[in-house]
């Protein structure tokens, strides 16, 4: 089952609560990034339960809002993400792959299947989807997030694969109307 995060009026961020981790200096991770991942981290982490896979980890900030008893395997293509999320988050264990063609099906299967804002970046969401559910135990769920108008061309998808419903016309979905 693929899962909807709705943003309602009752989601705020308390910017001075956000600490850039050594990122503040780094050309392409800008505040309002830090600040949009640590809001969707803290947004999806309740529906995480299990053994998780976090698809497109970046540098594993979901993990500063996951239970600690999950145990958590992440993906990234840019191996400075995966040498930072091993070196300082002990508990971590993440691949550097390309998550369009690999996944670590050894690792598997999983609970939970995290994609945080990542989607709308792949060539071919469909594959990507297709392999996410082969690592899904039964009963798991995958969680997706995307910021873009994408969302309403990955939410179709979804859709037409029967994992999850048809929009409703004007619905809320990820902060864009449908």
């Amino acid at each position: 089952m693929i899962e909807s995060v709705r943003q309602g009026e009752e989601d705020r961020t308390d910017l001075g609560a956000l600490a850039m981790d050594g990122f503040e200096h780094h050309s392409s991770f800008t505040k309002m990034n830090y600040i949009l991942a640590r809001w969707r981290a803290r947004k999806v982490a309740p529906h995480a339960r299990g053994k998780v896979l976090d698809a497109g980890c970046g540098i594993g900030t979901v993990l500063d809002y996951l239970n600690p008893s999950i145990e958590y395997v992440g993906v990234d293509l840019n191996p400075n993400h995966v040498k930072y999320l091993t070196e300082r988050r002990p508990r971590a264990r993440a691949y550097c792959l390309d998550i369009q063609r690999e996944l670590p099906a050894e690792e598997g299967p999983f609970d939970t299947i995290l994609n945080l804002a990542v989607i709308e970046h792949l060539e071919d969401p469909e594959s990507f989807l297709r392999n996410c559910h082969g690592l899904l135990k039964p009963g798991g769920k995958m969680v997706i997030t995307t910021p873009t108008r994408f969302g309403e061309r990955a939410r179709d998808l979804l859709a037409r694969l029967g994992l999850v419903q048809r929009s409703v016309e004007g619905e809320k979905v990820h902060g864009h109307v449908n």
